[in-house]
């Protein structure tokens, strides 16, 4: 409808709008919009700070390849080695009525990478690759399929399609009263990607135990922040990943020095069963040089960390379905460092909860720092609670809880016959220090106590269990947040109702963000409802997408929100609110 084009244009357009005004103050005016005229502000991630490693700059010749309806590249467009330096704008003549995919991809002059327009892809080489080298950061953003129906402003965001692997030290000052000083790493690292496609957002080809050969540690060494401590740099690379996500082994080698310059033994750290993921950031860090290697291996999302491994590991596998009391019991009588259950294909995990407020993890567990609940598929595993769910998976130790690859389904709130009928929608919460990973939440759930908690590829349904209140499944929200530290990436939201920021109970709203978040067909409410935050409180709505919401109150009141993507019984100012580049359709 022309609504949905005035208000995604508007969205867009103010967005672009206010960038271009604030990083290009210097030019007396904007260039004259024709029709059928696009015009892009190319933003790289900006994460400037005290050092030069992983701040981007690096990355400073842009390319852009613009492609017809079927795909084909138009040659007389393309954008070739454009300067770059965190933000630049490109901009198209194109016809009306026509629709159109862009490919943009940003690397330094001197990597060693060939970027195939006509494929949409780019090649990576290793050949004569050496550790520290930041030139090979690089970046890309795809635009498929933007139909030109008059002049365009879009801000474009670009991410890195590679992991970046870093090694640090935090015992390099009393390394330095013995007298190890370090000089020099090299670094492998097996089943690395060679070709990334920019449509597919994919890394494929596999080429194992490539080594990045010996250079300088940087900055010798540079500082690495890894969960507000610091550590020596010692080693950093960026690779592909296959299939976007694995385990590789990998080895650091330190050349040493003395304090007069004369060489010492080597250090090798070598290191199994690596996770790396696109665009985030693995750092392997602790003490290396003093004792016997003691070293975490910490995965950061766009440099927020969410994911911690630990060096002593048990495995518990769940091969048929199960209760999970007597695997529960063993981990808090044995208290592992980590602990990974492993739950198979086609197999449920029943957690049946005996009271309410009833730890998982309680104080006297002094020594579990991790447990990691790994399933096959989120559509072939099962993480099933029952019993009461009141703050029922509950971690008081400071253990990070982690669920991957898998469905958590939830019986404990239905027996509304006998009075378990609260109106917020869930008695199934999450309290302590979470991670979430390509989760499928059957359920609706609800966050708080002081918790901090992450969800990255995960789905959320509302869509009324059968065993609610007939007369009230149509008030379930897939979450409730309240009390809580929480961030949602490339989640999306579906039901009667998407996500709700509470604030009563005396709870207190931190912070929350979602991003590259998609709330489809919300029959009853827009995609996200606030209540009435504290004035602490920070919510980031980023790069989301919203189909098919209700309007909700701020189809009538541009203080209580924007229709069909958020409502909030408090006005914006009143606390921290950011709302970027988000897109709405509604039909």
């Amino acid at each position: 409808t022309n609504f949905q084009k005035m208000k995604k244009f508007l969205f867009l357009g103010a967005m672009a709008a206010m960038l271009l005004g604030t990083a290009s103050c210097s030019n007396d005016m904007e260039p004259e919009m024709t029709d059928g005229t696009v015009q892009f502000t190319i933003e790289l991630p900006g994460n400037v700070d005290s050092r030069a490693i992983s701040d981007g700059l690096t990355a400073n010749k842009l390319t852009v390849a613009v492609y017809d309806a079927q795909g084909n590249e138009l040659t007389d467009l393309k954008v070739l080695n454009k300067d770059i330096q965190h933000e630049t704008t490109v901009q198209f003549k194109l016809v009306k009525g026509q629709t159109y995919s862009f490919a943009f991809w940003a690397q330094n002059e001197d990597a060693p990478y060939e970027f195939s327009t006509a494929s949409k892809t780019v090649s990576v080489s290793y050949d004569g690759a050496t550790c520290n080298d930041e030139t090979r950061d690089a970046f890309y953003a795809y635009r498929a399929d933007l139909t030109v129906d008059g002049p365009i402003n879009e801000t474009v965001k670009l991410y890195r399609p590679f992991a970046q692997l870093n090694f640090g030290a935090s015992d390099l000052a009393d390394a330095a009263t013995a007298g190890i000083i370090p000089s020099q790493s090299k670094v492998t690292v097996s089943k690395v990607a060679t070709s990334f496609n920019l449509a597919t957002g994919e890394a494929t080809g596999e080429e194992e135990n490539v080594e990045f050969a010996l250079a300088n540690v940087p900055s010798n060494p540079a500082t690495l922040k890894v969960e507000n401590k610091d550590y020596g740099w010692l080693a950093m690379n960026y690779f592909l990943v296959p299939n976007n996500e694995a385990n590789v082994n990998v080895e650091m080698t330190v050349t040493t020095k003395d304090k007069n310059n004369n060489p010492r033994a080597d250090v090798v750290l070598p290191v199994p069963s690596v996770p790396v993921k696109k665009n985030h950031r693995t750092n392997i860090v602790g003490t290396l040089f003093t004792q016997d290697a003691n070293f975490n291996v910490i995965i950061d999302e766009e440099f927020d960390a969410n994911i911690d491994i630990y060096n002593e590991v048990t495995t518990y596998d769940i091969t048929e379905d199960a209760s999970f009391a007597e695997t529960l019991a063993l981990i808090n009588t044995n208290q592992p460092e980590v602990a990974i259950i492993n739950i198979a294909d086609d197999v449920t995990l029943t957690y049946t909860i005996p009271s309410a407020r009833y730890a998982m993890l309680d104080e006297t567990n002094t020594k579990t720092k991790q447990i990691i609940f790994e399933g096959a598929g989120k559509e072939n595993s099962t993480f099933h609670v029952d019993g009461n769910g009141v703050q029922g998976v509950l971690v008081k130790n400071g253990a990070r809880v982690s669920f991957r690859n898998l469905t958590i389904s939830d019986d404990t709130r239905y027996n509304y016959e006998n009075g378990n009928n609260a109106w917020e929608f869930a008695y199934l919460e999450f309290g302590g220090r979470y991670q979430f990973e390509n989760v499928k939440f059957a359920d609706g759930i609800q966050l708080e106590g002081n918790s901090d908690l992450y969800f990255c590829d995960c789905d959320f349904i509302a869509d009324g269990n059968p065993k609610r209140d007939p007369a009230k499944q149509s008030q379930e929200y897939a979450v409730w947040i309240c009390n809580v530290n929480t961030k949602f990436v490339n989640c999306t939201f579906t039901g009667y109702r998407g996500a709700k920021i509470h604030d009563a109970y005396g709870s207190e709203i931190n912070q929350v963000i979602f991003k590259k978040c998609k709330f489809f067909d919300i029959s009853v409410k827009p995609g996200i409802a606030i209540g009435k935050p504290n004035g602490n409180a920070k919510i980031s709505i980023l790069d989301c997408l919203f189909q098919n919401c209700q309007p909700g109150d701020g189809a009538t009141d541009p203080t209580k929100g924007v229709p069909y993507m958020y409502e909030t019984d408090k006005p914006i100012n009143q606390f921290t609110f950011v709302e970027e580049n988000n897109t709405v359709i509604h039909n």
